[in-house]
């Protein structure tokens, strides 16, 4: 048996700390299992260790940041953290992400010794707010020279 049942593990915005431990309990021994999780997709922020999954959502949604560079030179990226700061003269303009949630998805694996017992898919829900953009926006406006 699953804990948590349910394969959502809840929606949270970007930049908050969470954590989830996901156990496996063998129904017919009641043996709590060895359980490993694999990332279906990867976020930098987040840690995947054994059985937990915890850290913070960042930069999870893609927008356009335009700038010009110290050398003059005009330069477009999706996100703000492909901007090199000590390059970085002036931004020209920064369209969000429309994305409204991104989900991260997870694959857990009980075993009893070598042998998979059960498998469960999971699911995080990283809500845009919209905030996280412009915060960002700010900060990086703050390196320009």
């Amino acid at each position: 048996m699953w804990t948590p049942e349910l394969e959502e593990l809840g929606s949270i915005q970007e930049n908050i700390n969470f954590s989830h431990e996901i156990t496996y309990v063998d129904e017919l021994t009641l043996n709590p299992l060895s359980v490993t999780i694999t990332p279906n997709d990867v976020n930098s922020s987040v840690v995947v260790s054994s059985n937990i999954i915890s850290g913070k959502y960042t930069d999870s949604f893609s927008g356009t940041v335009s700038f010009r560079t110290t050398d003059n030179n005009f330069k477009t990226v999706s996100k703000f953290s492909q901007i090199n700061k000590a390059e970085l003269s002036q931004i020209i303009s920064f369209r969000p992400s429309v994305q409204e949630y991104k989900i991260y998805s997870y694959t857990a694996v009980a075993k009893n010794g070598n042998i998979v017992v059960s498998t469960k898919n999971y699911i995080k829900t990283v809500v845009n707010d919209w905030d996280t953009g412009r915060l960002t926006l700010i900060e990086y406006v703050g390196y320009t020279r």
